[in-house]
């Protein structure tokens, strides 16, 4: 299916929701370091390679921080309010203070970025972020990649934005360097080697 064609199957109004795993992963291990710092205070006892305080202490302030993120993970699993809205107009994010709309016209582009590198097995924590066009406001970001990854989200979200806001498609031009980064949107030509021409995409890209 070439592009034309997807774009013209696109709905005009798309929800997205975040996948349940993250959720998952954070109330089972908020609700282990709970369980530990409980054995903790009930074991108590003086720690030698602490700081200060004893296992109490270090009990309480693990069943505190970590307990927080089971009503979190709870309400990220059971409620409606975390989600991505895709409208002709704007987009809308929704998170647990409220809902932020940005119309589509207010952003120069979105990237995918890698924010955290883990050991294998995990994936390096991604986020999409977004820059806004001059006057509209501050950059910002997405929380999560609702079930999909950092550079398609990326990569929809910048078609949405060609789309809606009337802007035309991206264009390559050559240089005498050859690029650092390609954008999503641009699908790869046969036949060439950008770093053998030096030909470099001008439109906005996935950060590595």
């Amino acid at each position: 299916m070439d592009r034309a064609g997807q774009r013209s199957r696109e709905p005009e109004r798309l929800l997205l929701r975040p996948g349940k795993r993250n959720s998952i992963f954070l109330l089972t291990g908020s609700t282990g370091f709970v369980l530990i710092g409980l054995l903790m205070i009930h074991v108590g006892g003086p720690m030698h390679r602490a700081p200060v305080g004893d296992a109490r202490v270090w009990g309480w302030i693990a069943v505190i921080f970590f307990g927080l993120g089971i009503p979190l993970s709870l309400f990220q699993l059971f409620s409606n309010r975390f989600n991505l809205l895709l409208t002709p107009d704007s987009f809308s994010v929704g998170t647990l203070l409220g809902t932020r709309t940005i119309r589509w016209r207010d952003v120069a582009e979105f990237r995918a970025q890698v924010m955290a590198y883990r050991s294998w097995p995990l994936k390096p924590v991604e986020m999409v972020r977004y820059k806004m066009t001059p006057g509209s406001g501050q950059r910002g970001g997405f929380l999560g990649t609702y079930s999909m990854s950092a550079e398609s989200l990326a990569e929809m979200m910048n078609m949405r934005r060609r789309r809606y806001s009337d802007e035309p498609p991206p264009t390559a031009v050559c240089s005498d360097t050859s690029g650092s980064w390609r954008s999503p949107a641009i699908p790869r030509q046969p036949g060439r080697d950008p770093d053998r021409d030096g030909c470099a995409e001008s439109a906005p890209g996935v950060l590595r």
